[in-house]
């Protein structure tokens, strides 16, 4: 909790500076600012560790101090990753006190008894050939055209709900900010300059009102190639970024879907695959026509021309526009 007050210092006063002259730094900042909390810094063990990353934290609001580790970032990310070995995780006895702790204290216990015969694939040639192939190569279709009528206006209430919409231990994207990071800052009496300055930039964001490099830093994925063991297959998993979810939620809000929501459940019942099963085994000994389609993830397959075209004639998808052709 003590880690969380200081990382709120930090970013309350790095977005208090979010005016007019300094907004496109500010932004540059805080799209890094997870980062910064591990640059030449090891897996948290300790006490020590505990006051080291206090102090580090401190130091961050010290314009001196800050440069210094934005060129320590620099350099790392320069060098290039680490090669690390990769495991099949098979149980939980291969978890570790302090990782139960950690899966327990961000409310995703059922991790502890999880069960995986996934790995992450190396980088060989054949595997990046192998994934290369499975992506589309193809050009992106024109812009949507856009108007006064696709502005965005952005409230902090509207900031606010869509982080706490977002779910813990979720693998965050390119930026480092997940729902763990953004709700101290968001969440927890966030004093009136902050609200003000967080709805500001993430008005600028839904509105694509950033810069071209500030854009591509947001669309970009991160590419996790996993591999099953005992299979001759890799399914690559695409994770876009957490500042990007929390657009998507504060513009798709309005225009929810009941249907929609409760497409995952059986029965309007969470985990009842095994009767949805059985249901529709049933209806296919009756002669009937079964159609299932799982939405989700079925989305990336989509013409986006037929999305743009069913989109067209709702006002309440106007809003979305500007993101859509900025991703």
């Amino acid at each position: 909790m003590e880690l969380a007050k200081v990382w709120q210092t930090f970013i309350y006063g790095l977005l208090t500076r979010y005016k007019k002259l300094e907004k496109l730094r500010t932004r540059l900042i805080f799209f890094i600012a997870p980062h910064l909390i591990t640059v030449g810094r090891k897996s948290y063990i300790g006490q020590a560790d505990f006051a080291n990353t206090r102090t580090h934290l401190m130091m961050l609001l010290r314009p001196e101090y800050l440069d210094d580790v934005i060129m320590k970032l620099w350099t790392e990310v320069t060098a290039g990753p680490e090669q690390r070995e990769t495991t099949t995780r098979g149980n939980r006895q291969e978890l570790s006190s302090a990782q139960i702790r950690s899966y327990c204290c961000r409310g995703i216990a059922h991790k502890c008894w999880e069960t995986s015969d996934i790995c992450i694939a190396d980088n060989s040639p054949e595997n990046v050939k192998r994934i290369q192939a499975g992506i589309p190569q193809a050009d992106l279709p024109m812009p949507c055209q856009v108007g006064p009528k696709n502005d965005v206006d952005i409230k902090y209430a509207d900031v606010r709900q869509a982080i706490k919409k977002m779910k813990n231990g979720k693998t965050p994207g390119v930026s480092g900010w997940c729902r763990e990071l953004l709700y101290p800052v968001a969440c927890l009496q966030t004093p009136h300059t902050v609200q003000e300055a967080l709805t500001s930039m993430f008005r600028d964001i839904s509105n694509a009102t950033i810069s071209e490099g500030e854009q591509e830093f947001l669309r970009s994925l991160i590419l996790v190639p996993f591999k099953y063991a005992g299979r001759d297959k890799i399914r690559a998993i695409l994770i876009t970024d957490t500042i990007i979810k929390v657009c998507w939620k504060m513009l798709l809000t309005p225009v929810e879907d009941d249907l929609i929501k409760k497409s995952g459940l059986v029965f309007n019942k969470p985990g009842q695959s095994s009767l949805g099963v059985c249901a529709i085994q049933q209806a296919l000994c009756q002669g009937r026509v079964v159609v299932a389609l799982d939405a989700t993830n079925a989305f990336p397959s989509l013409l986006r021309s037929a999305f743009m075209e069913h989109m067209a004639p709702v006002p309440a998808y106007f809003q979305c526009i500007r993101l859509v052709n900025m991703i």
